[in-house]
């Protein structure tokens, strides 16, 4: 299955992709303006985050819930200077701020490495950050999930769910996992699964042919369990 992730009047380039995240570039108006990032997020189909800026970010790079790019540190063009952005925090971080060009970067999960010159100028150099790793010894808070048609429903084609509540005030939530069974065994359809920082989950019986070959849910109970990971790995009891 193809699905075309953008359709706009301006172009759009260089999509990566890392689990359930698609990051590119591209301009922000049909009659050029400046180039911006973008986020898709696969498990609810809708694009998150752009850097929304007069300056051009290009080069995007992803790893996990980290995009790094490189961009241009004035409107007027200026020096191209590495910045890394955090998904689950939705916060950016520049990491370079010279008066030469820096460029070229790569992500493994919140390491980046670039090429750029050195204070005193002459030839490339590389360059690596390595942030500070938060300190957090405890898991994360579960919070509540719920289905959207109440507790009971007679709706045999499909099944939601929501979640909230979670917290982790250390380090915060980087993703949730999801789970659906049954009374007898809450992993019996789907294990633990990781599906990124979405809320909310609908479930086909055509997901699951083997348990459900009738193309519908039968009359029973269905549970869906999240949990939820922190920044430093610790993961919830589950709920």
């Amino acid at each position: 299955t193809t699905t075309q992730l953008t359709d706009n009047a301006y172009a759009d380039y260089a999509p990566r992709i890392s689990g359930s995240l698609v990051v590119w570039y591209g301009y922000d108006d049909a009659s050029g303006g400046d180039a911006e990032l973008f986020i898709y997020d696969i498990t609810t189909g809708t694009t998150t985050w752009q850097t929304g800026n007069s300056d051009d970010d290009y080069d995007p790079q992803i790893s996990g819930l980290y995009v790094a790019w490189h961009a241009y540190d004035g409107a007027g063009g200026g020096d191209a200077e590495i910045f890394l952005y955090d998904v689950a925090a939705g916060t950016p971080t520049q990491f370079t701020d010279g008066a030469a060009h820096d460029g070229g970067p790569q992500v493994s999960a919140s390491r980046v490495a670039w090429h750029g010159y050195g204070p005193g100028g002459g030839e490339l150099e590389i360059f690596l950050a390595v942030p500070d790793t938060p300190t957090d010894t405890t898991p994360p808070v579960d919070g509540a999930v719920t289905a959207d048609t109440g507790p009971f429903t007679n709706d045999t084609s499909q099944l939601v769910f929501s979640w909230r509540w979670f917290d982790d005030p250390e380090s915060g939530i980087a993703h949730y996992e999801m789970a659906f069974g049954n009374e007898s065994d809450l992993q019996a359809y789907q294990p633990f699964t990781p599906v990124g920082t979405a809320t909310t989950h609908t479930f086909l019986p055509g997901d699951f042919p083997a348990h459900f070959p009738g193309g519908v849910f039968p009359e029973a109970t269905y549970l869906c369990s999240v949990r939820a990971v922190n920044g430093v790995g610790l993961t919830s009891p589950g709920t």
